[in-house]
């Protein structure tokens, strides 16, 4: 425990380090006020399209809508996804570059991917010998933004899509 040898400063240095204190506490609460707990935004896959059909790879178009629950635009700097199609894994990956969600509005993001024709030929067969177009999806992903101390956004979605084969 420290004491103090002059009894002058004593009880001034107490109120002064008790206002400095106070003033500390403020500023913290104040900075988070100032910056508000973010929602994830709501991800939807509007479409599927296969734009080549090669021996060895298939390319697709991922169409995803990104909804931004937010009060503040979310400036994004990249994406990570995963899509299943039908509970089967189907495309995943992550891109760079930066988008803007403005606040309370949606961004469409086009994402082109390439499947391997070995993994996914038994999963496109299936859904194109049963004529079927409408298939179960589920995507999941996350996003990071562009603002300092903010963590990335999880985002998810479950649904069925009329996919264009």
């Amino acid at each position: 425990m420290l004491e103090f040898v002059s009894g002058y400063g004593s009880s001034a240095q107490r109120v002064a380090t008790r206002l400095c204190s106070g003033l500390l506490l403020l500023a913290l609460s104040g900075c988070a006020l100032l910056r508000p707990e973010l929602q994830p935004p709501q991800a939807t896959l509007v479409a599927v399209e296969m734009t080549e059909l090669g021996v060895r790879q298939q390319r697709f178009r991922l169409v995803i809508d990104l909804d931004n629950p937010n009060t503040i635009a979310l400036p994004v700097n990249a994406l990570a996804y995963s899509v299943m199609l039908e509970g089967a894994p189907f495309a995943e990956g992550r891109t760079e570059g930066g988008f803007r969600v403005p606040a309370g509005g949606r961004e469409r993001v086009r994402l082109t991917v390439s499947t391997d024709l070995l993994r996914s030929l038994e999963q496109l067969q299936g859904l194109l010998v049963a004529g079927r177009r409408d298939v179960g999806y589920e995507l999941d992903g996350r996003v990071w933004l562009d603002m300092p101390m903010r963590p990335s956004l999880r985002f998810s979605d479950r649904g069925s899509i009329d996919i264009d084969f």
